[in-house]
């Protein structure tokens, strides 16, 4: 008579927990793109003047982008990561993020390489899962972008991967 009493609690308290283990990364949100195109996309519009220029990306353009991974890293610049700062602050982001960006690596689309931030915890996926030449599906998004000389680097952060 007892455990009838506590029987929806338990009901209640189980059905919580399959939901907390059942959410998944949303990969239908991310529409298939190229990393040119969202480069060639985010130069659109920008003004040319020659001093050093940051750009944050308001639409952050979900993408899944088909790469080869090179295997090379290194930490993010002082400027990059001052658009990170920019970027959180501006689109009021969960400031947590900050400490999910050190590094970013090397991928290349067909015969063009770009520099990706990967989130810390996603990164620590890389050296188990991947090794030089493997292809892979990057599930990204269009940050901003960073002019220091004559040339903008884009900045893109990568949620997850896919190796395939």
């Amino acid at each position: 008579m007892k455990l009838y009493r506590w029987l929806p609690l338990i009901v209640a308290v189980l059905l919580s927990t399959v939901n907390i283990f059942s959410q998944k990364f949303p990969y239908e949100e991310y529409d298939p793109r190229t990393l040119s195109d969202l480069v060639q996309q985010s130069a659109e519009g920008i003004n040319e003047y020659k001093e050093k220029q940051m750009m944050i990306d308001a639409k952050p353009f979900y993408s899944a982008v088909r790469v080869t991974y090179v295997g090379t890293s290194r930490p993010l610049t002082a400027d990059k990561k001052m658009l990170y700062q920019m970027w959180q602050g501006s689109l009021t982001i969960d400031p947590k993020i900050l400490a999910l960006v050190e590094n970013e690596y090397l991928v290349k689309e067909c015969d063009k390489e770009y520099w990706v931030t990967v989130q810390k915890q996603v990164a620590g996926y890389f050296p188990k899962e991947l090794k030089t030449g493997d292809r892979i599906t990057l599930y990204l998004m269009v940050v901003g972008g960073v002019k220091t000389t004559d040339k903008w680097d884009f900045i893109f952060l990568v949620n997850e991967f896919r190796k395939y």
